[in-house]
């Protein structure tokens, strides 16, 4: 997740983006590019799916990271919803 300092809030930090790593392979989302995933910095247009991930546009605001038994909901701005099958447990750090 990276961050920045709110406008007009100092004290506090707002989302820019998300990554989300997966069998050595980073793709990324950011609060600018609502269109686009970036697969290792690379910038691929949505839909993008691949032999790991799929990742799309699901409504206005949220965009989908869909995994071998995960799924982030990521909205571009201050929500991330992770949802992570029992597999993961003990094998995920973030945040």
């Amino acid at each position: 997740m990276t961050t920045r300092v709110c406008e007009g809030l100092p004290e506090a930090r707002c989302i820019t983006g998300i990554t989300v790593e997966t069998r050595g392979v980073k793709f990324t989302l950011d609060s600018q590019s609502h269109d686009t995933v970036y697969v290792n910095n690379n910038p691929k247009s949505l839909p993008y799916t691949d032999s790991m991930v799929y990742v799309k546009k699901v409504t206005s605001l949220f965009r989908l990271i869909r995994g071998f038994s995960f799924h982030i909901l990521y909205d571009g701005a201050q929500r991330i919803y992770i949802s992570l099958a029992p597999y993961y447990e003990g094998k995920v750090s973030f945040l």
